[in-house]
């Protein structure tokens, strides 16, 4: 058997090498890499190896990294972002013009501002309201928060997100882009070709990839939400035992119990159809059930 090769952020990686995508893009905050110098190394080191060409360039407060096979594409790649082309630059990239339409929609419209007036926007929120069969694990996007970080606030949580978790959780992921629904039909045909090259080139990070995001999730927010292993029933979650996945949400009183129940104003937790805790909800969207499983 070969050896599994070593990549950083391979997906994307892998899709752009077998020409399923144009265009890889990674942002890099000057706040998170401090040794940007070293991070290039490896990228230009990697690239010579595998045949690519690759490109990186400063927007705003970060440093924004293009792969492609031709550094024309990867240029043109740039410039469609540094010009605020999103269509252009959602084609280069290789999204479902579907999805670069709904998440176009998004960004040039107001809803974005609830954030920061301490709403609890989340493309995640929108995406599942658009989905109306059981979501697709290929399409979980949960554990990758940083393609949905647009304020300094959401900096400052990603940051404390990645600081308690045991596991590289921003490996977590098939797609890059935002789903326009978790059933979006051009969005899963792109995942199974994506995994099915990882399933030949990185079977075992595959396998701990779809190990994270085939499960049922109690969802509050980007930074705050509790993982299973269980399964949904209604309005229910029914598990052995809460994932090790963490975020900003305390687990404490999840891993008491074997039953989450959700209404429109409370959270329950059960043990053995005993009630052992009782959360209180903020509005309608905190804690919601998503079924990845």
């Amino acid at each position: 058997m070969k050896e599994e090769i070593h990549l950083p952020f391979p997906q994307e990686f892998l899709a752009v090498k077998q020409g399923i995508k144009p265009v890889m893009r990674k942002n890099f905050f000057v706040k998170e890499y401090v040794e940007m110098k070293r991070v290039e190394n490896q990228i230009e080191r990697i690239c010579k190896e595998f045949k690519l060409q690759f490109l990186f360039k400063d927007i705003g407060n970060e440093r924004v990294l293009y792969i492609s096979k031709n550094k024309d594409i990867a240029k043109n790649a740039y410039v469609a972002e540094k010009t605020n082309n999103p269509k252009i630059f959602g084609k280069l990239l290789g999204y479902p013009e579907c999805c670069v339409d709904f998440y176009t929609n998004i960004w040039q419209s107001d809803i974005r501002t609830s954030t920061k007036e301490g709403g609890n926007f989340s493309f995640v929120y929108l995406t599942l309201n658009r989905t109306k069969s059981k979501p697709k694990f290929y399409l979980n996007n949960i554990f990758n928060i940083q393609s949905r970080i647009f304020t300094d606030d959401m900096f400052s949580d990603y940051k404390k997100l990645l600081s308690i978790s045991k596991f590289h959780m921003w490996r977590f992921y098939i797609i890059s882009h935002v789903p326009c629904s978790y059933e979006c039909k051009e969005s899963t045909k792109l995942a199974k070709s994506i995994m099915k090259i990882m399933k030949r080139k990185i079977p075992t990070l595959t396998g701990e990839i779809v190990k994270a995001l085939k499960r049922p999730f109690l969802f509050f927010d980007d930074f705050n939400w509790i993982a299973f292993d269980g399964f949904v029933r209604g309005n229910e979650i029914i598990y052995d035992q809460v994932a090790p996945y963490r975020s900003l949400y305390s687990q404490r009183k999840f891993k008491k119990g074997d039953i989450v129940k959700i209404s429109d104003k409370e959270i329950l937790v059960f043990k053995e159809r005993e009630m052992i805790h009782k959360i209180k909800k903020k509005n309608e969207q905190e804690g919601i059930i998503i079924d990845f499983s």
